[in-house]
């Protein structure tokens, strides 16, 4: 399991890549929002609460062999421990699973201001990730 972190500064065009008609199914969300439009507005009104944040967007792809079929469940699993594992506890998010490459694989954008106003470290990112990979595979 491979876990790539990038992190960004617009939530707009993140969501629309990962979420576009015909190549992502939407697995989670907890966010009202429901079209790209409504999910950054939504991203960008917890983000304000820390404008000096350069890189607010935490943007986590994650995917396995391509022989290797992972259930809707087991992805959103994944997911979640990904997120917890990096400190993603009370935080935006959305996961989507992409459909239009040969290796299985999801995509998380979490935004990395909590719900109330603090921010989760991006520091050593790969080196934390690694523990949560190494125990789902």
């Amino acid at each position: 399991m491979i876990a790539k972190l990038i992190k960004g500064r617009g939530f707009r065009g993140a969501v629309e890549y990962d979420l576009q008609p015909g190549k992502s199914v939407m697995l989670e969300s907890n966010m009202a929002g429901s079209t790209p439009r409504a999910l950054a507005a939504e991203f960008g009104a917890v983000r304000a609460m820390r404008p000096g944040v350069g890189r607010a967007v935490g943007h986590v792809s994650i995917s396995v062999h391509p022989d290797e079929r992972l259930t809707d469940d087991q992805w959103r699993e994944t997911a979640h421990a990904w997120m917890e594992g990096m400190g993603f506890v009370n935080n935006q998010y959305i996961i989507s699973r992409h459909t239009d490459a040969a290796h299985p694989h999801i995509h998380i954008l979490v935004n990395r201001i909590t719900l109330d106003g603090q921010v989760v470290s991006d520091a050593h990112a790969y080196k934390r990730q690694e523990p949560s990979m190494r125990s789902l595979e």
